[in-house]
């Protein structure tokens, strides 16, 4: 979870995952959760290549019709 990192502690674990190959997962944890399209673009303008959207997929009564708005057509 990136909070309870330093910035200088954050770059140096991601140069190390670069050396190594290793593609980093981030995990940072915010109030507001990736419930919309909107919020899925948000995060992608913010440099994220990926968001977990499990609780979202779980409470939604159509889980295919979320992940594709989620997805927003992509």
């Amino acid at each position: 979870i990136v909070s309870l990192l330093e910035p200088d502690q954050l770059a140096e674990y991601l140069r190390i995952c670069g050396r190594l190959g290793l593609s980093a997962l981030v995990e940072t944890h915010d109030p507001d959760e990736v419930r919309t399209a909107a919020d899925t673009a948000a995060a992608r303008a913010m440099g994220a290549d990926a968001v977990l959207v499990g609780e979202t997929l779980m409470r939604a009564a159509d889980k295919t019709a979320k992940l594709a708005e989620l997805r927003g057509g992509i």
